[in-house]
C-alpha cells in the first residue's frame, strides 16, 4: 500500500510518521475504525501532500477529512489560519470549521482541524503526552534531569539552536521504561502514555466528532 494511499471514506492528515502511529493507536482505543491516517513529512509539507491527495481520483470519495498539526511556539489561532488558508481553496464541497478543534458539517461532509497539544496553547504532540505522565515519579525524575540539562546546554552555549524542553523529557521519560523505546509511535504500542488520561480529552472529543 502506498503511504498516502486513499481506501477509506474517512482521512486523517498529520504531520509525521510519529503522528501516524499515535492517532492511530488512539483512533483504534476509541474503536474508530477504516480511517486513513497519512503522514504529511513535516508541517512544513502539509500543502504539498494535500495537493496531490486533492488530486487522487478517489478523492471526491471522502467524507470525513481531518488534519492535526503542531501549534510549535505559535498560538493555536495562528496554526489553524494556516492549515485553514492551505485547504479552503480545495475543499468547496465542505463546510469549513472556523476555529481549532471545531468540527464542520455540510449534509454527508465533516471536516476539522485540531491544533495540538490543546487548540489553546503553543506546544506540540510531546507536550500532549506528557501532561499525561506528569504526576508520575518516573517523569518527575526525568523532569528534573532534564532542567539540569537544559541549564548546562545554555551555561555553556553549546549550540545556537534553542533546547527543546519537550522533546527532551518525552526521550528522558521512555529512557527509564522497560523496554526502551526512543519514538512516540512505539511508546503508545508499548501502552505507555495513558489514553485514559484527562490531557487526552479534546483530542478524543474531536476524533470521535469527526469520524463517528
Amino acid at each position: 500500500m502506498a503511504p498516502d494511499e486513499i481506501r477509506y471514506k474517512k482521512v486523517l492528515l498529520v504531520e509525521g510518521e510519529d503522528e501516524k502511529n499515535v492517532f492511530t493507536a488512539l483512533l483504534r482505543f476509541l474503536n474508530i475504525s477504516e480511517v486513513d491516517v497519512i503522514p504529511a513529512g513535516g508541517k512544513e509539507n502539509f500543502k504539498g501532500k494535500f495537493s496531490v491527495l486533492s488530486k487522487r481520483t478517489n478523492f471526491d470519495n471522502i467524507e470525513n477529512l481531518g488534519f492535526i498539526r503542531d501549534a510549535e511556539e505559535n498560538a493555536a489561532k495562528s496554526s489553524f489560519g494556516s492549515m485553514y488558508n492551505i485547504i479552503a481553496p480545495v475543499l468547496a464541497d465542505f463546510a469549513l470549521p472556523k476555529t481549532p478543534g471545531e468540527v464542520a458539517r455540510t449534509g454527508s461532509k465533516t471536516c476539522g482541524i485540531f491544533i495540538m497539544p490543546d487548540c489553546a496553547s503553543s506546544g506540540m504532540l510531546e507536550d500532549l503526552c506528557i501532561k499525561s505522565v506528569e504526576n508520575q515519579d518516573l517523569f518527575k525524575n526525568a523532569n528534573e534531569y532534564v532542567e539540569k540539562a537544559k541549564a548546562e546546554y545554555e551555561k555553556d552555549k553549546a549550540g545556537n539552536k534553542k533546547f527543546n524542553m519537550p522533546k527532551a523529557l518525552v526521550q528522558a521519560y521512555l529512557a527509564g521504561r522497560v523496554p526502551v523505546v526512543n519514538s512516540l509511535g512505539l511508546a503508545v504500542q508499548k501502552k505507555y502514555f495513558d489514553f485514559n488520561n484527562v490531557a487526552f480529552d479534546s483530542v478524543k472529543k474531536f476524533l470521535k466528532e469527526l469520524f463517528c
